[in-house]
């Protein structure tokens, strides 16, 4: 899905370490998502052990939002 929106894995390096982290969510057995998102309103949601969950964006699509 990354791939399909335009998200490259530099991108995705990019905006968990150059943004906060904030807590996405606690499921039902105590695992914990994590979510990192740049001013432009491109998101990564990390699991606790790091492995990416999901990458979108507030563009139409979820497309990747470069930079201006």
């Amino acid at each position: 899905r990354a791939t399909e929106r335009d998200f490259t894995d530099k991108n995705i390096d990019d905006i968990v370490q150059n943004n906060r982290r904030a807590l996405d969510r606690i499921d039902e057995q105590g695992r914990k998502t994590w979510k990192h998102t740049d001013p432009r309103g491109n998101t990564v949601i990390l699991s606790e052990e790091g492995g990416i969950v999901s990458v979108f964006s507030n563009a139409p699509g979820s497309k990747y939002i470069p930079k201006p």
